[in-house]
């Protein structure tokens, strides 16, 4: 992490996400901005962001970076697209024209054939950035995060600490598609580091080594000593998913120690 970070001010969108805590983490306190959830909830998205607007056209043709963390993960949401993909590229809009640099968070899964309302929401917005070639905007492709607060049922990890939690069946498909877990910290650090040298674009987030979700959940099931409550479908393989293993050298954790990190994680959960 640089001692002087490339911007004097960074503005929160979306401060309750697992990222933006591990963001706080890492920049002082005084550099940061975090706004208010009425500006950029829906009610602010149906009043055209008059309101939030009034808020960052202060921060024009200034060293700021506006960091869009909110978002929606669960597919069913009746806002998904709304929020992943509409608010984030109005805001975008605004910001590049007033010359204020910005930051989306998207997932490596919008370069892959996995296919579900929630990738679709973020491959349309990375679609929309490219081809508006916005030249002062950084949008991360990050794998799969763990850290911070629970993550929401609809996750893997949020259904594991769910049925853990009750003592009820985990039931998986055959578990075969391959994963990268980041630690939220570890991820936004590596983030830091293209922010730190103005490098804008569109960059995936590739740390730690990556597994099989099986592998992960029979570790975890394994040293909880209650792997009879873990249920496999081996018949069942999703066919939108990633089953053949990345070609290339890990810089951080290998799967062993992301497995430890996830363990004690959940454990803190449970």
């Amino acid at each position: 992490m640089r001692k002087k970070p490339s911007f004097h001010k960074y503005v929160v969108i979306g401060q309750n996400s697992r990222l933006a805590l591990d963001f706080y983490n890492e920049i002082d306190k005084e550099r940061v901005v975090s706004l208010d959830r009425k500006l950029y909830d829906n009610s602010a998205m149906q009043n055209n962001f008059i309101d939030l607007f009034k808020v960052l056209i202060k921060f024009s043709n200034t060293e700021t970076l506006v960091l869009i963390f909110a978002g929606i993960t669960d597919s069913k949401s009746a806002l998904l697209t709304e929020v992943n993909y509409k608010m984030p590229l109005e805001i975008v809009k605004f910001c590049d024209f007033h010359n204020i640099s910005t930051a989306t968070f998207g997932t490596v899964m919008e370069n892959q054939i996995v296919d579900n309302a929630y990738v679709t929401s973020k491959r349309k917005l990375r679609d929309s950035l490219i081809k508006n070639m916005y030249s002062k905007h950084f949008h991360f492709q990050l794998n799969t995060i763990y850290g911070n607060d629970t993550p929401p049922r609809n996750m893997f990890l949020g259904e594991m600490i769910e049925c853990i939690q009750h003592k009820d069946e985990f039931k998986m498909s055959s578990g075969l598609q391959y994963r990268e877990y980041q630690s939220t910290r570890d991820c936004i650090i590596e983030c830091m580091k293209f922010v730190g040298k103005a490098d804008y674009g569109v960059r995936e987030i590739n740390i730690n080594e990556d597994f099989r979700l099986r592998e992960l959940a029979e570790f975890i099931f394994s040293q909880l000593g209650i792997l009879d409550k873990l249920i496999v479908d081996k018949n069942n393989e999703i066919k939108t998913e990633i089953f053949v293993r990345r070609e290339m050298v890990h810089i951080g954790k290998s799967k062993v120690k992301v497995f430890s990190e996830i363990l004690n994680y959940i454990q803190t959960k449970i």
